[in-house]
């Protein structure tokens, strides 16, 4: 049970109890309607709240602890191993986002997409996901999980014929997620590659 339903259940039992005293102990029209009010906020939380998914009050400490990917970007970071560029979101929440489900989408000239670390190799057992090409566009699923208040940093690397610019849409959607993170950037490649030593340093958590 996540934090916000035990605080429901807790909330809509102390409520319909407090109805349900004023309901026995008094009489006139005006505590049975405050029961009443009481009674159905109380059934609400519980029922529509917590059972049925119907939107309810959040405590302070979910709000603080649950994810929020903000300040997404992108940047090509293009080494010798070809065109390798980053997609970066902040974590607010202090929980960390496991397991998020990454499709990342690209034209279809891009003939192919990995996952792989700043220095463009690929293959690494932390990089699992799979390329789709299709006829309109191409992409990437795999996932990745943002730790919380971190920004995290995830690295491409994208082959093509011949080099031209392009863009790259990517979406996070997990069930904690709300709401889930979509951006589209565009990127320029450079005209000679750099070197893996130039390469720009980023200082965050990156793979």
């Amino acid at each position: 049970m996540e934090r916000s339903e035990g605080a429901n259940l807790a909330v809509g039992a102390l409520l319909i109890g407090i109805g349900a005293v004023i309901l026995g102990l008094l009489a006139p029209v005006a505590a049975a309607v405050v029961a009443g009010v009481c009674a159905f906020v109380g059934a609400y939380l519980i029922v529509g709240g917590v059972y049925l998914g119907w939107p309810s009050f959040t405590t302070a400490a979910e709000r603080v602890f649950r994810p929020r990917l903000v300040n997404a970007s992108s940047r090509l970071v293009q080494t010798d191993r070809g065109i390798v560029f980053e997609l970066a979101a902040l974590n607010e929440g202090r929980d960390d986002l496991i397991d998020a489900n990454l499709n990342v989408v690209v034209p279809t000239f891009v003939t192919k997409l990995d996952r792989c670390s700043a220095h463009g190799q690929v293959g690494l057992p932390e990089h699992k996901g799979a390329f789709f090409p299709g006829r309109q566009e191409g992409f990437w699923h795999g996932t990745v999980t943002f730790p919380g208040r971190m920004t995290r940093i995830v690295y491409f690397r994208a082959e093509m014929e011949p080099v031209r610019d392009f863009w790259v849409r990517w979406k996070v959607i997990a069930p904690v997620l709300n709401p889930t993170l979509e951006e589209t950037f565009c990127l320029t490649p450079l005209a000679e590659p750099l070197p893996p030593g130039q390469a720009p340093e980023t200082g965050e958590q990156g793979s």
